[in-house]
């Protein structure tokens, strides 16, 4: 699902969010609903107003309680979203192939995506007791997909995607990339099976 997109789980998902972490907030509100509803409505048929202003007003109040909620849901998701767990899966390609993919790294933050990607990659081309790390060489054509919320093993995450295309095979992937494999690293292991 898009991170922007609502379906049932999700709305379920940030009523659930809400409770937690606005319960005072939504309470407060249910009792001014229930107050306006009671005391001032009824109020506003009193004498002394013209027939249309007792029509204008509880529009123009309902109307200005709509916006809020409306808002407050929009920063509620944006929180949310920020709350969740973040995860990211790095490809890298030669010649249009799949040469390394870390899948479903922790992601501490968006901002880290792209040099978080390019370490996962170096360490993925570093051989396995080799005290210097692998340096990649790659295009400036870098693709990060836009996240996706999603669940995975239970709970919400963030999923982040970003894929680059190297010049030329990192020294120690070389006879990989003669034959055409890829080096997959999955969570919870990260270990060096060939694909």
């Amino acid at each position: 699902m898009e991170a922007r997109a609502w379906d049932k789980e999700k709305a379920k998902a940030v009523a659930g969010f809400a409770w937690r972490e606005e319960r005072k907030f939504l309470v407060a509100g249910l009792v001014v609903l229930v107050l306006v509803s009671f005391i001032v409505l009824p109020v506003c048929g009193a004498q002394g107003h013209t027939d249309w202003w007792m029509y204008a007003e509880p529009i123009s109040g309902v109307l200005t309680l709509a916006l809020a909620v409306i808002i407050w849901i929009g920063q509620l998701d944006d929180r949310w979203l920020a709350s969740l767990p973040k995860e990211l899966t790095a490809e890298f390609y030669l010649d249009g192939r799949p040469l390394m993919r870390c899948e479903r790294a922790y992601l501490p933050s968006e901002a880290d995506i792209r040099a978080w990607a390019q370490q996962l990659g170096s360490q993925m081309a570093t051989k396995e007791g080799d005290s210097k790390p692998a340096q990649l060489s790659f295009r400036p054509d870098i693709r990060q997909e836009p996240p996706r919320v999603g669940r995975i093993d239970g709970q919400y995450v963030v999923s982040y995607a970003v894929r680059f295309n190297l010049r030329e095979a990192p020294p120690n992937l070389k006879g990989l990339a003669e034959r055409k494999a890829c080096v997959v690293w999955r969570r919870p292991d990260y270990a060096y099976p060939l694909e």
